[in-house]
């Protein structure tokens, strides 16, 4: 089941509420493409923390409308992680 802003790891619960929303949005990402819980939430919140220090304000607004608990897999990571 996806995170979404109302129910989220509680690591994250002292980030701005954007850069709550990108690791979540990376996290779901990471989680649907087959990563663990538990390597998904600190890459997921590293990069989220990357990405709100250098978004600039049309990305930061984008983000706002973003629906962060819908995601495809990704078919290229699938495929890799099937062949290990």
């Amino acid at each position: 089941m996806p995170y979404t802003m109302n129910d989220y790891p509680d690591s994250l619960k002292n980030l701005k509420e954007l850069e709550r929303k990108k690791a979540i949005d990376i996290i779901n990402a990471m989680m649907k493409d087959g990563y663990d819980e538990e390597r998904a939430i600190p890459i997921g919140t590293e990069q989220a923390e990357q990405w709100y220090k250098d978004a600039s304000q049309k990305e930061l607004d984008e983000l706002k409308n973003k629906k962060i608990t819908q995601h495809k897999p990704d078919p290229q990571l699938t495929r890799r992680q099937n062949c290990r």
